[in-house]
């Protein structure tokens, strides 16, 4: 397994090479992403942490608390991608993780980090997790990447 801090910092080292910008909320979102799909297609859990459902989405809090103070700026990293790619070895070994991401970057990557909140926003993983609190009432609560799994696996189902 790896860390979200570790995925993120690849994420920011991919939009930071293609001159893209990349802004806390949308590394939040792409790991979100990331998880949940490494479940359904790889069948193993990509990270030990567990989301929370915030007002804006899923949050990794130590990626929260590891790049809090850029806000909405973009993240900028002063590594090589081969010094990052070194801390993901575990995911970069393989053929099928490498294109695993890559395909998980084709898709989202082109979203605005509000187009990927909003679809959070709009799945039941999230919405299960903040039941009983308000639009914008802090929230703490794990969301269950067990019904998550579930969830992403039922949507497939449907698209094929």
């Amino acid at each position: 397994m790896v860390t979200p801090i570790a995925l993120s910092e690849y994420f920011i080292k991919f939009f930071n090479d293609i001159g893209d910008h990349i802004s806390h909320l949308k590394i939040q979102k792409l790991l979100y992403y990331t998880d949940v799909w490494y479940r359904v297609h790889l069948k193993s859990k990509l990270f030990e942490e567990k989301p929370q459902a915030w007002v804006h989405g899923p949050v990794y809090p130590s990626v929260y608390q590891n790049y809090k103070d850029y806000g909405a700026i973009n993240i900028i990293i002063d590594k090589s991608m081969d010094e990052i790619k070194d801390n993901l070895i575990v995911i970069f070994k393989s053929k099928k993780n490498r294109e695993f991401i890559k395909s998980i970057l084709e898709f989202y990557a082109p979203k605005s980090a509000f187009a990927l909140e909003m679809m959070t926003h709009n799945e039941e993983p999230w919405q299960n997790a903040r039941k009983g609190y308000g639009d914008i009432e802090p929230c703490t609560k794990e969301i269950d990447m067990r019904s998550a799994k579930k969830y992403y696996s039922a949507l497939l189902k449907n698209v094929r």
